[in-house]
């Protein structure tokens, strides 16, 4: 998966496009590769969403504007099938509990 800022406000979200190719100084940027050496800090039986996923979702909300942990969920759920068509998220879009209580227990970089 690799996101970029395509430079135009006319998108879906309100906000610059979020996913696509490149950059403007024309560099991937690959999101999993970020994120790929953390270890999921959760406990696994209360694990509803993978990890990426809970970081997929807050990036992008993020990106659309997001303040805080509640807007990542509403933004969430407001594109839900929009979202789906760059991740599975069998589960529906994570809680703003779920962002929250998993973000804060990642490493910093």
């Amino acid at each position: 998966m690799r996101a970029t800022y395509a430079g135009g406000f006319a998108n879906q979200w309100g906000a610059p496009e979020c996913i696509g190719d490149r950059f403007p100084s024309g560099r991937h940027f690959d999101v999993k590769s970020l994120i790929g050496d953390f270890s999921d800090p959760r406990m696994e039986r209360t694990r509803r969403h993978e990890l990426f996923e809970l970081v997929f979702v807050a990036l992008c909300a993020t990106i659309a504007g997001s303040d805080g942990w509640a807007d990542i969920e509403r933004i969430g759920v407001r594109r839900l099938e929009r979202l789906r068509t760059f991740q599975r998220l069998e589960n529906g879009i994570p809680s703003h509990d779920a962002v929250g209580g998993t973000a804060v227990t990642l490493p910093r970089r």
